[in-house]
């Protein structure tokens, strides 16, 4: 389970970069909203993908 860690530390990393960014471009400001925001929609990716994912591994793989 360490990967769902992994990957919402790298989506907030990546949101704060964003509007880090953003305090560069005219006409933009940072928010620490819209960090809270994009991490939150990634914390909500991987709830899904851990309920797609991880009640399969406990069903019998198919023979060939």
């Amino acid at each position: 389970y360490a990967w769902i860690g992994w990957t919402i530390l790298i989506v907030a990393c990546y949101a704060s970069l964003d509007e880090f960014h953003q305090s560069f471009v005219p006409g933009r400001t940072p928010a620490v909203r819209d960090v809270l925001i994009d991490t939150s929609g990634g914390v909500a990716s991987q709830l899904v993908a851990a309920l797609v994912l991880l009640p399969g591994r406990n069903r019998p793989r198919p023979s060939l």
